[in-house]
């Protein structure tokens, strides 16, 4: 037997946040090369993951699953993703279950 799951998220991320991990100083632009950027608060990202679980026995399951994520606003705006990184993200994960 098995089982399909389906789940969404939009992340709202403060502006601490936001200016801490997607932020980009004077003095962090000066060690970095990347221009100053501020970021603001505001939605940070949406995720779509898909899972699909197994029953093997009553005990045993397996599951597996994928996570799709896409940067938005200023956190998609930031050098550091601009630059360095990318706005569409992948996440992917095996799992070996016991249940009692």
């Amino acid at each position: 037997m098995c089982e399909v799951g389906l789940g969404c998220t939009m992340v709202y991320a403060s502006n601490n946040y936001m200016k801490t991990y997607f932020g980009m100083s004077q003095k962090a632009s000066l060690r970095s090369g990347l221009p100053v950027f501020d970021a603001d608060s505001g939605i940070k990202n949406i995720r779509i993951n898909p899972v699909l679980v197994i029953h093997l026995s009553m005990n045993w399951h397996i599951a597996a699953g994928v996570q799709y994520r896409r940067l938005l606003g200023d956190a998609d705006d930031s050098p550091v993703v601009d630059k360095r990184g990318y706005s569409n993200q992948w996440i992917s994960g095996l799992d070996l279950a016991y249940s009692w």
